[in-house]
């Protein structure tokens, strides 16, 4: 069950990915990913990259961070001072693996890294997103409700 979560997921990520790299970067947003906006609480972003593509991976991630801290929208601006960004120590078969803790997160906010990059860096966006999609393996979304 937990693979096909998991592909389902990846392919939502590479769908949602390849129309937010293709959109036009107007002002007139298009609706946000429902895979990537969270409703309230904390949330995870789980990337299991490919081994050889970590340096790639860390480069994009480093473009996001940019990205939310340079924002102006003050949404990203939230966004930014709860989004961290960990690699884990432990691998995971052939990937290593690179958590995004949400927390909190901006209830209702858009949380896909590909539409943040397409907003604030439309001109390097086809790149960064051929760069992600060669790196990923998989991606699990994960909502959290606090228990204590």
């Amino acid at each position: 069950m937990s693979r096909v979560l998991a592909t389902v997921l990846a392919g939502a990520l590479l769908a949602s990915s390849a129309v937010a790299a293709q959109a036009p970067t107007s002002a007139a947003r298009s609706p946000a990913s429902p895979d990537y906006v969270f409703p309230a609480g904390s949330a995870l972003l789980l990337f299991y990259v490919n081994r050889a593509h970590t340096t790639d991976f860390e480069a994009v991630a480093a473009r996001i961070s940019q990205a939310l801290d340079a924002s102006a929208d003050p949404v990203r601006r939230q966004q930014a001072a709860s989004w961290r960004m960990f690699r884990s120590q432990d691998s995971v078969g052939d990937a290593v693996v690179y958590v995004f803790l949400l927390d909190p997160v901006v209830a209702g906010a858009d949380y896909d890294p590909v539409r943040l990059l397409s907003e604030s860096l439309p001109a390097e966006v086809q790149p960064l997103y051929e760069q992600l999609k060669a790196s990923v393996i998989r991606v699990e979304r994960l909502a959290l409700a606090k228990l204590r």
